[in-house]
């Protein structure tokens, strides 16, 4: 058995004969990784498996998942040396409004 897999990590096509699947089509009998990241230490870690059929979450994607606001915020922020460059002239308080916009647009949820 073959099948499809779409951008929401959902499947889309069941074909009982392989010989009709399409090329690039999965095994459905297989566990296979979808999606992946790679954590500080280098290492590959998957987010989603399909196993047998279904589509799961795996434990290392359920923590990437989980932590999606940081990575947001991270893009979001001014440089340190902004930041500092920002305290120095405006002061503490000044900088706090600037980085509460970006943390109440992502939050720990």
């Amino acid at each position: 058995m073959k099948c499809n897999i779409n951008t929401n990590n959902e499947i889309t096509h069941f074909w009982e004969d392989d010989s009709n699947a399409p090329e690039g089509s999965l095994s459905c009998n297989a566990t296979h990784s979808i999606n992946a990241f790679i954590d500080n230490d280098g290492v590959v870690k998957h987010i989603y498996n399909l196993t047998d059929g279904v589509v799961g979450l795996t434990t290392a994607g359920k923590t990437y998942n989980s932590l999606q606001y940081a990575r947001n915020r991270e893009a979001e922020y001014p440089s340190i040396a902004d930041q500092l460059d920002d305290i120095y002239h405006n002061g503490i308080d000044e900088w706090k409004k600037t980085i509460k916009v970006v943390k109440d647009k992502y939050a720990k949820e």
